[in-house]
C-alpha cells in the first residue's frame, strides 16, 4: 500500500549580529537545523524601517513518519 509522505514546519528568524558577516551567520544557522534534518523551503526578506538591518524568515520543513518521528 502506498502511503502519504507527511510534513513537519518551522519558522526561523535570523536578525542580523553587526560582528560577523551575514552570509556566514545564515550558513551557521541553516547548517545547524540541516544537522537535525530540516531543509529549507523558501526565505523572506524583510527590511526594517527604523534601521538600516534587515531580518530574514526561513521556512524550513522535513519528512516525519506516521508516528511523527523523522524519517
Amino acid at each position: 500500500m502506498k502511503t502519504r509522505k507527511r510534513f513537519e514546519y518551522r519558522i526561523e528568524q535570523v536578525i542580523f549580529d553587526k560582528g560577523e558577516s551575514r552570509d556566514q551567520q545564515l550558513l551557521d544557522l541553516l547548517n545547524y537545523v540541516g544537522q537535525e534534518g530540516w531543509r529549507v523551503s523558501s526565505l523572506v526578506v524583510e527590511p526594517r524601517l527604523a534601521s538600516n538591518e534587515s531580518k530574514i524568515k526561513v521556512l524550513l520543513e522535513r519528512e516525519v513518519d506516521d508516528e511523527g518521528e523523522v524519517t
